[in-house]
């Protein structure tokens, strides 16, 4: 799944992938200038644990979203 949100007419974007290393997920951030940087975490609570988190502090800074969309 992809994930954008917007502020001032820029765009951050996330995607959630899976890993090959079970019940591991990357959330990999990208800016508006193409700086790339990829966190991961370890099954689906600490994922949504932390997916909701990345909402909460983008929201703090006036980013808006998300917008979704499947890959």
């Amino acid at each position: 799944m992809v994930y954008f949100f917007e502020k001032s007419q820029r765009y951050l974007q996330y995607e959630i992938q899976e890993t090959d290393i079970k019940d591991m997920f990357a959330i990999v951030e990208t800016h508006p200038d193409g700086f790339s940087r990829r966190e991961y975490v370890t099954g689906n609570d600490e994922l949504q644990t932390r997916w909701r988190a990345i909402e909460r502090e983008l929201r703090q800074n006036g980013w808006r979203g998300p917008h979704g969309r499947s890959m």
